[in-house]
């Protein structure tokens, strides 16, 4: 790389690291972190022989990402269980590293280094992209994406020098990436949209005369990746089976394919507008209550369609609005909602490769259009270097919601509409700083938008024993089991609140259940025998025998 290059890698490390240095002093938050890391000894452990088989062969939280589970094991062993900061820095590392492989890659592949530049900033420092480096549980986005990225790099190469081995180093590479998270099934579609533009392996001289001899290159290429669609079909299969496995998908929102197909339009358009301004940025988008709205569906519509119409017909002269455009509609595919996972409508981290493409346009559409002369020698430059200032000083901002559950659901709160989500992760928050009142509080708002949530039954169950108030914690408890009868912790709550309350015999009953639905428990015998005693202190009655 020329010097005027290695000038800009060093200016992309610092506009990156200006935003993201921050999470250093973040910790975790209470929405998938517990799942992931602070609840799952099998990470906690580190490198064994045994969890690196687990990692390889377990759909546990409704994944398969084995590089994924392996790289928290890393940090695990370099900084321990109780330091978050180090697990941030490693998320802000690989961000880093995607940023420098995605300038690499579009300057090898176009020769053009300040528009490869511009993406690559764009990419660095952009709000959509907070969620994906500041939430330690997105790694999997950074790692799919790292590979993903050196995947294409290679490919480039290979297209490039004409050798075979570097085909094979981008198709290893592309497992890779499906080994971190599925969501870069359409790589293989992006490397047709890359033959066609920048890197020319169509035959478009035989194209402008024959379309014959065009479709046959086309056959050509697609033919060529055969490897690629084999692992695209393959990583689609696992991730099927691996959501399947826990009922990922039962997201509790009944919506018919009418709705479905609805918001996707709805959510294009609201992913172009945050793009261009990214402003009520949020963890959690609940869908609307009132359903969708049929101006914003029409107006998305007709943005889309038209903006795909003209990629289309103007493909010729300007192929890089093709293919920026059709990177975005496509890679967004696997996560835009026709298949429903869980209960949001959208997601800033779905964002963080989607956003590539959209970059790219701009990037070379913006200064083919503008005149030549003073406004594209100085103001496309200036404009660009205000706009992604105010980039950055949004994203850093932004940033400072992920410092902890707290201030991030409150943000959540403050710029959507009450949800679940929001309202039962602050109550658990706030309960763990001890801020009892408040945490009551959120607890009761989720019960009045969902009564059915047993985690919040819980929740607010725990929030009332914490000050005293047994009896209306044991109905919030029984509530809990009511729904979900196979939770061993509740009724360890439950029958901790009737010991409070000396009622013995009801205790013994919750602690036996428990024995039941974890026999493992050391402890379970030794309370169980102290639960009667303490009866039999009371009644003056020989105690039942013990489990």
């Amino acid at each position: 790389m020329h010097r005027s290059g290695i000038v800009v890698s060093f200016f992309l490390v610092g506009m990156t690291a200006i935003v993201y240095l921050q999470t250093a002093g973040f910790g975790f938050v209470p929405i998938d972190d517990e799942t992931y890391l602070t609840s799952n000894p099998r990470v906690w452990d580190g490198f064994t022989l045994e969890n690196v088989r687990w990692a390889f062969t377990t759909t546990y939280f409704s994944n398969w990402h084995p590089l994924t589970w392996l790289s928290y094991m890393l940090d695990m062993e370099l900084f321990g269980p109780e330091d978050p900061g180090g697990l941030h820095l490693m998320n802000v590392t690989i961000h880093t590293a995607n940023v420098l492989l995605l300038f690499a890659a579009l300057k090898i592949m176009t020769g053009e280094l300040w528009k490869s530049a511009f993406v690559a900033a764009v990419f660095a420092v952009h709000p959509l992209r907070v969620e994906s480096v500041a939430w330690i549980s997105e790694r999997k986005d950074l790692l799919s994406t790292f590979f993903g990225l050196l995947a294409i790099l290679t490919y480039a190469i290979f297209v490039k020098r004409d050798r075979r081995r570097w085909f094979w180093a981008s198709w290893i590479l592309y497992a890779f990436s499906l080994m971190a998270k599925q969501m870069m099934v359409t790589l293989p579609f992006v490397l047709l949209l890359l033959d066609y533009w920048p890197l020319h392996r169509l035959d478009q001289s035989s194209a402008t005369h024959s379309d014959e001899n065009a479709g046959a290159s086309v056959r050509r290429l697609i033919i060529e990746k055969w490897p690629f669609f084999l692992l695209t079909i393959l990583g689609c299969v696992i991730a099927v089976m691996a959501q399947q496995t826990s009922m990922a998908n039962a997201s509790g929102l009944d919506l018919s394919w009418e709705i479905r197909c609805k918001n996707v339009i709805v959510v294009y358009g609201i992913y172009l507008l945050k793009t261009l301004w990214p402003t009520g940025l949020t963890v959690f988008y609940p869908f609307p209550k009132e359903g969708i709205a049929w101006f914003p569906l029409g107006l998305s519509l007709a943005v889309l369609t038209s903006i795909s119409l003209l990629a289309i017909f103007s493909a010729r002269k300007y192929p890089y609005l093709l293919v920026g455009w059709f990177w975005y509609l496509g890679t967004l595919v696997p996560v835009i909602g026709i298949v429903q996972i869980g209960g949001q409508r959208m997601a800033d981290r779905y964002m963080y490769v989607p956003g590539i493409g959209l970059a790219i346009l701009v990037a070379w559409l913006v200064p083919a259009v503008v005149p030549a002369g003073f406004s594209r020698r100085v103001l496309i430059p200036s404009v660009s270097v205000v706009w992604l200032a105010i980039m950055m000083g949004l994203s850093f901002q932004q940033a400072t919601y992920w410092k902890n559950g707290t201030a991030l659901f409150e943000h959540a709160l403050a710029v959507g509409q009450p949800s679940v989500v929001a309202h039962y992760n602050l109550g658990f928050s706030l309960a763990r700083q001890g801020q009892m009142e408040e945490a009551i509080h959120h607890y009761q708002e989720v019960l009045k938008l969902d009564p059915s949530i047993a985690g919040a039954h819980t929740g607010l169950g725990a929030a009332l024993d914490q000050q005293g108030q047994f009896d209306e914690a044991i109905n919030h408890y029984q509530e809990s089991i009511r729904i979900n009868s196979d939770d061993a912790r509740v009724h360890y709550k439950l029958a901790y609140a009737f010991l409070q309350l000396k009622q013995y015999g009801e205790a013994i009953e919750q602690f036996r259940e428990v024995a039941r639905l974890n026999p493992e428990d050391p402890e379970i015998r030794r309370l169980i025998e102290t639960a009667e005693r303490m009866q039999q202190r009371t009644t003056n009655q020989p105690a039942e025998d013990a489990i």
